[in-house]
C-alpha cells in the first residue's frame, strides 16, 4: 500500500533507489620496469621531449636551429605552436642549469640567441 500524508491523504513519491553501482573495470598490472622504460606519448604538435639533449622538444630544437640559421620566425612557427616565449622560456629554462644563464633573449619582439652562447647552443643543436 502506497505511503500517503495525513493532510491530503496523497500518495507520497518513493525515493528512485540509486542505480546499482558498477564494478570498477580491471586495470592490467603494470611492472614499474615497463613504466620507467615506455616510450613518452607524443602529442600531435611534435612539442614532446625527445631524445635531444637536455630534453629539448622537437619544436625547440626547430626554434634553436633556426634562430642560429637566421631563419625568420614566422617561418619556424605555426599558428597553432605556443606562444614563441613560451618556447623560449623552456628553452632557456631547460639549459639553465648547464650554462649558467638564459641563452636566448628578445629584442623586441625577436627572439635572438645571446652572441656569448653561439658556440655553445650550436653544440646543442648539432651534437
Amino acid at each position: 500500500t502506497p505511503v500517503t500524508t495525513p493532510a491530503t491523504s496523497q500518495p507520497l513519491e518513493q525515493p528512485t533507489p540509486p542505480p546499482a553501482a558498477t564494478p570498477p573495470l580491471e586495470q592490467p598490472a603494470t611492472d614499474p620496469q615497463d613504466v620507467a622504460h615506455a616510450p613518452a606519448a607524443t602529442p600531435a604538435d611534435g612539442t614532446s621531449a625527445t631524445d635531444a639533449p637536455f630534453n629539448l622538444t622537437a619544436l625547440e630544437l626547430r626554434l634553436l636551429s633556426g634562430l642560429l640559421a637566421g631563419v625568420p620566425l614566422t617561418e619556424l612557427l605555426a599558428p597553432t605552436d605556443p606562444f614563441v616565449s613560451v618556447v623560449v622560456d623552456s628553452i632557456n629554462e631547460k639549459l639553465f642549469d648547464t650554462i649558467g644563464d638564459a641563452v636566448i633573449e628578445f629584442d623586441g619582439d625577436v627572439p635572438q640567441v645571446i652572441e656569448d652562447y653561439l658556440d655553445d647552443v650550436r653544440e646543442v643543436v648539432q651534437p
